[in-house]
């Protein structure tokens, strides 16, 4: 303890004798005189190296003065450039969101984003973030009205300054960008959307590396975005939020290229007064030089100044010892004063262990250190008082030795328990593990235990950790299975019960199948004999009165015809029994078709019929044309009723489309009496009317736009109206169709297949399979009227042997007959010899696709449906007559067989 002060004493007066020496020899050489002169001229020489040291210290101060004050005009030039721009560039940004905001937002983006609101994220299938948002964003890019308000804003954009809009909801959804890939994206965190949602302008300069394809580099982009709140007009409340982007690179590059220009100016006076400062250094060294040249004239000045110099040292001399006494005395009391502070620290320490060990005490479970040495034996250097209560162990019996605790380990958890403590020990993984204490007068104890390892110097494994009593727990999962037990039973029972109600709905439903099968047959059967009756007797009739008796006849038939397919086409939808077909079609073709169909029922009212089409539509589509022609009539059927002047026009427009779909929008619009706000809520319910009273002016049962709007929703759209009272309508309906492809060598053909038949095929040989009388008759004579010539059979065994007697082109086979009904007979004419590919046609009053399916999987080619339509009946005649006839030549006309 005394030795280190002695040293150190030593070392401090060391310094002072050697000054003392000095200062005698200096006596004495003043004394003798002898060394006056290389004295002086040494205090010279050192007086001329600091004067020029000097100098140069002043040069370098000069230099790293002139450095930071180019590096800090630079700085504040280049700051005050960039925020005058950046407020330039942000109120512009503000004026261009408010001028599209006027433009665009109650037009386009208002009612955009309330559509987008229908869109829910939890629905996204993508497990990621990043891909579920652009599978949002592509369900806001498939939203109607999507592509319109694309290129308005694209317009927008390239009468401006603008390099990229970006339009947010209230919930921070981007709902618009101009560049699609960030459609979809989540901006609730960002707090310039945050800020421009509160109601407060927001922006930011980011930098953006960009490719450009003209010079074939990266080209480096900086940008500033502004987020700026919509408010709705004429209230402060914010109802979205826009952020515009502006290029300002050019600016910036600008500002960049002054910066660099000032700090030229200013490092080429730096180089000057470097330079000056220089030439000043090397006069100063020339002007030493000749003062030692001057010093001799004042040697004897100085050898007087020396005899000062040396009272003047001893004096320093005794101020230095002084000093080091008054030293020595304050690292004394240093001294004294740190191991004070050792004292404090180490009782704060000893109170922060108490307060450590109450902690611990008072835990509700055991904190324990848990020491597994090289040698695999194990010890706990700490415990808690809480081990005494759990284990029935104090933490003194456990010190040294760990084996106790294990003992109390129930022997069905021993094994798994010393193994999760190997493997913690091995990986250095957390150690967690649910175990049981087993005592013999007691119920066994679950405990949880979770420990956090380390490994020491010398090899042994420490672990930290902390075992909890979860016996209750246990006890609660215990009875919480037993519950869960008696619910799965629960539920197998009523799993049971909703299986029987299962068969029994599937049962009423294949009952409402059969019914309906039924129902057509029975229904369409009579329907054919009147229609077909009626058919004939107009084409004989001569009499004026009696052709208009009989074309009221065929008009109400007709009607009648409407008005049960509607109610069967109803049934089929709501049995989940209608299937739509996949066909190419040309558009235009179906639209003049149904406009052709009605065309003498408007010109009867005074009423004008006119087409629109979108010429981005494709020339040929792929879908049921059949069905979206029904919708087509439907429409322009509701249109001629409730118009009594004007036109109605029919509009087909693309609401979207990609490379393989298009979503397809037509209208029909007029100027009838239009519609009421309540009638158009219940106008697309099954038998629902506008007028339903018994004094009702205009007719129907009230299916046809219920049939429309479900047919719409089959191919993947929807149906509806605007309408206005005592103005007109416009009823849509929209449907997802695939791109067609134009089918070569389809030539339309210019004569009625009526006449073809009869130029091509007379005589041609046809076997009619029917029970019905009159349906016999009906298709017997509309074969005859076309030249060719028909064999009739009533049952479907007779069919059989007469195909197999004879030669026949073509045969017409009824569905339902007695002895053999139309698919057995049709499976028995295919096993006979030579006709496996003669064309036989199923005539059925159920013109399902279920029905058409079976036929087809029975061996039947074609289906023509009950009543029989002359126009449709030929036409598929002759389509297998001309199949027949191209495939083998020698059976293409005349009179076939015996």
């Amino acid at each position: 303890m005394n030795s280190a002060p002695a040293s150190q004493k030593e070392e401090a007066a060391a310094p002072q004798r050697r000054t003392a020496f000095r200062f005698r020899l200096l006596r004495y050489f003043t004394i003798a005189g002898l060394s006056s002169f290389l004295v002086i001229g040494a205090i010279l020489s050192f007086l001329q190296a600091r004067e020029v040291a000097f100098f140069a210290d002043v040069q370098r101060s000069q230099s790293a003065f002139l450095r930071e004050v180019q590096s800090d005009l630079s700085g504040k030039t280049e700051q005050t450039a960039r925020g005058s721009l950046v407020a330039t560039q942000q109120e512009a940004n503000v004026n261009l969101t408010k001028l599209f905001a006027n433009m665009l937002w109650d037009s386009d983006f208002a009612p955009f984003a309330t559509r987008v609101q229908t869109l829910r994220a939890g629905d996204c299938r993508a497990a990621a973030r990043r891909d579920c948002a652009a599978e949002l964003g592509g369900r806001i890019r498939a939203l109607p009205g999507f592509a319109a308000l694309d290129r308005r804003t694209v317009a927008a954009m390239q009468d401006s300054s603008v390099f990229k809009i970006k339009v947010y909801d209230m919930r921070g959804l981007t709902i618009y960008s101009s560049e699609h890939a960030q459609i979809g994206e989540d901006k609730a965190d960002n707090a310039g959307w945050r800020n421009a949602a509160a109601g407060k302008t927001a922006s930011e300069l980011t930098h953006r590396d960009q490719f450009s394809a003209f010079e074939g580099l990266v080209e480096n982009r900086d940008l500033l975005s502004s987020y700026s709140p919509v408010r709705r007009p004429g209230s402060k409340e914010v109802v979205g939020v826009f952020e515009v982007y502006a290029d300002v690179t050019p600016f910036l590059r600008q500002v960049n290229a002054s910066s660099a220009q000032i700090a030229g100016i200013v490092a080429a006076n730096q180089e000057k007064i470097e330079q000056s400062a220089k030439r000043n250094a090397d006069k100063v060294a020339e002007s030493s030089i000749e003062l030692l040249g001057i010093v001799g004239g004042v040697l004897a000045m100085l050898f007087l100044a020396l005899l000062f110099i040396v009272r003047r040292g001893q004096g320093n001399i005794d101020a230095q010892a002084l000093a080091q006494e008054q030293g020595a005395e304050k690292e004394r009391l240093w001294h004294r004063e740190r191991m004070v502070n050792i004292a404090a620290v180490a009782a704060a320490q000893e109170d922060a262990l108490h307060r450590l060990q109450r902690i611990a005490s008072r835990v509700p479970g055991v904190v324990y250190e848990l020491r597994r040495r090289p040698d695999g034996r194990s010890c706990v250097p700490y415990a808690s008082d809480a081990l005494r209560e759990i284990y029935r162990i104090g933490p003194e019996d456990v010190r040294d030795d760990a084996s106790p605790l294990f003992a109390a380990v129930h022997p069905d958890d021993l094994a798994q328990h010393l193994a999760s403590l190997d493997e913690s020990a091995a990986k250095l993984t957390p150690w967690h593990n649910e175990y049981r204490l087993s005592f013999a007068a007691e119920a066994p104890l679950w405990l949880l235990g979770n420990a956090i390892p380390q490994r020491e110097a010398d090899g042994s494994v420490l672990w930290h950790g902390f075992i909890s009593d979860i016996t209750a727990r246990k006890l609660a999962q215990a009875e919480l299975d037993q519950h869960r037990h008696h619910l799965e039973q629960l539920v197998f029972s009523r799993t049971a019960e909703l299986a029987q109600a299962r068969d029994a709905a599937e049962a009423a439903n294949r009952a409402k199948s059969v019914f309906l099968t039924n129902m057509s047959h029975e229904l369409y059967t009579p329907m054919n004999a009147i229609m077909g009756m009626t058919g004939l007797a107009l084409r004989r009739a001569t009499d004026s009165r009696q052709i208009d008796q009989l074309g009221k006849s065929m008009a109400a038939a007709q009607h009648l015809l409407a008005v049960i397919d509607d109610v069967l086409d109803i049934s089929r939808i709501e049995a989940d029994h209608m299937t739509l077909a996949e066909r190419n079609f040309s558009l235009p073709d179906v639209i003049d078709e149904v406009l052709r169909m009605l065309e003498a029922a408007a010109q009867a009212k005074g009423l004008r019929l006119a087409r629109e089409i979108d010429p981005a539509l494709p020339a040929m589509l792929r879908g049921d044309a059949l069905r979206l022609r029904q919708v087509l009539l439907n429409y322009v059927g509701n249109a001629l009723k409730f118009s009594d002047h004007g036109e109605i026009r029919v509009r087909a427009d693309a609401v979207e489309q990609d490379s393989l779909s298009v979503l397809l929008r037509i209208e029909v619009s007029d100027q009838g009496i239009g519609l009421s706000a309540a009638q158009q809520e219940r106008l697309f319910s099954a038998f629902s009317q506008v007028d339903d009273s018994s004094t009702r002016k205009y007719g129907g049962t009230g299916l046809g736009l219920a049939i429309s709007k479900r047919i719409a929703r089959l191919m993947g759209g929807d149906a509806g109206v605007a309408s206005e009272e005592g103005v007109g309508s416009r009823f849509w309906a929209t449907a997802r169709l695939r791109r067609g492809v134009d089918e070569a060598g389809t030539v339309a053909e210019d004569l009625p297949a009526r006449e073809m038949l009869a130029q091509g095929f007379a005589g041609t040989r046809v076997l009619v399979v029917d029970d019905d009388l009159v349906s016999r008759e009906v298709a017997v004579f509309l074969l005859e009227d076309a030249g060719l010539a028909a064999d009739v059979a009533g049952n479907g065994a007779a069919a059989v042997e007469l195909a197999s007697q004879a030669d026949y082109a073509l045969i017409l086979m009824d569905m339902q007959l007695p002895v053999m009904d139309g698919l057995e007979a049709t499976r028995a004419i295919r096993l006979l010899s030579g006709l496996a590919a003669i064309p036989i046609l199923a005539m059925s009053a159920d013109a399902s696709d279920e029905d058409r399916q079976r036929c087809l999987k029975a061996g039947m080619d074609d289906h023509v449906g009950k009543p029989l339509k002359p126009e449709v009946f030929y036409a598929s005649v002759l389509r297998w007559l001309q199949d027949t006839a191209a495939a083998d030549p020698g059976r293409r006309a005349g009179p076939l067989g015996p």
